[in-house]
């Protein structure tokens, strides 16, 4: 029997070998984190109160990322304060809630951040006060000994921006539910350690992409005998051809972005709604820079219309002009545009018929 006490002896050895390793390697220690704690006030997590209301105009021809509507969040929000031991620290605003994904459509300025809302066409994106979008970084910071830091109301400032992602957009309503939310927290090693502010939406935005209507125009210039002109580039009278714009929507303008490839950052300058518009007449133009078109063949020759501004100044065809309208805050307004026309000589030897003409006349909504 003796003989089996060695082996037995030496399995508990290995044992205790094994064993003592694992002790070891459990008892290493890893370095410890910096903390942060809330000095004043004693809880975080301030909500950012942000109101959104008012009525949104997607024109029609606006460029594909347009800022159409913006609403600033409040920065009257009481000063923070944490305290934190010596480290390396980060803010970072970070997704809290995202009703819908992110749009197809990411222009630079905010660097993948547009989701998209429940009308077709418009995103929306949250940047903050200094230009940095949500969810995004600021700089890095490292303190040798336990700081308090203050996050103030610059901190808290943010903006709320609908934006075109589309050609075509729809109509309805954005309720702030259909909004994402996100938090600004102090970090440390990738690690959220404390909730600072935290963003939060009330009311709702009407989306609107209608356009005026425009019916059509017909203006007799008069008969006139041929000697009453008598030599190329001769006119007869300007004929006053007021175009009216009936049942147009409101017009409550846009934002223009500007993106700083520099430092990241980008600001926002607001824009009255533009229409323009363009004349491409039907016959062939005679001099196009001067408003002149031909006339319907099976009439007179060497005769052709002149169309001009309110001001006699010749409207370049087939050129997309400003209107210079006034365009205001009024549903179903009525804004009238001013042309004249008038015929004009252009050859030598005229032969008279019936002298008519026809343009299509094109608004452009910005």
């Amino acid at each position: 029997m003796s003989p089996k006490y060695p082996l037995i002896h030496r399995h508990r050895w290995k044992s205790l070998v094994a064993m003592s390793l694992a002790g070891w390697m459990l008892g290493v220690a890893k370095p410890a984190l910096a903390a942060c704690v809330y000095a004043a006030p004693a809880t975080g997590g301030v909500p950012i109160a942000n109101l959104i209301s008012g009525n949104i105009m997607a024109g029609r021809d606006l460029p594909i990322g347009a800022v159409l509507g913006r609403s600033a969040g409040s920065s009257t929000v009481p000063s923070i304060q944490i305290l934190c031991e010596a480290g390396t620290y980060q803010v970072r605003r970070l997704e809290l809630t995202t009703p819908y994904p992110r749009s197809t459509f990411q222009p630079p300025a905010y660097r993948g951040n547009v989701f998209d809302t429940p009308i077709p066409g418009v995103g929306v994106a949250f940047v903050s006060a200094s230009g940095i979008g949500f969810p995004g970084d600021s700089g890095v910071a490292t303190y040798d000994k336990t700081t308090t830091i203050a996050f103030s109301g610059s901190w808290a400032s943010y903006n709320i921006s609908f934006i075109k992602t589309a050609s075509v957009v729809g109509t309805g309503v954005i309720r702030a539910q259909d909004l994402p939310t996100f938090e600004l927290v102090q970090s440390e090693g990738g690690r959220s350690l404390l909730q600072v502010f935290r963003t939060t939406v009330t009311g709702q935005v009407a989306v609107a992409s209608r356009t005026c209507r425009t019916p059509d125009v017909t203006r007799d210039l008069g008969t006139h005998n041929l000697n009453e002109l008598g030599n190329v580039g001769a006119t007869t009278s300007w004929v006053d051809v007021p175009v009216q714009l009936l049942d147009c929507p409101a017009f409550f303008g846009s934002y223009q972005m500007t993106y700083n490839g520099d430092d990241g950052s980008s600001t926002l300058t607001q824009v009255r709604n533009v229409i323009n518009y363009r004349v491409d007449p039907l016959t062939p133009a005679v001099d196009a820079p001067r408003g002149i078109m031909s006339l319907a063949p099976g009439g007179a020759t060497g005769i052709g219309v002149q169309l001009s501004d309110s001001n006699e100044q010749p409207v370049s065809l087939s050129q997309v002009q400003p209107s210079n309208i006034a365009s205001g805050l009024g549903e179903n307004a009525t804004y009238t545009l001013g042309f004249k026309a008038r015929y004009i000589q252009t050859a030598a030897n005229p032969t008279a018929g019936t002298a008519n003409a026809s343009a299509t006349l094109t608004f452009v909504y910005l």
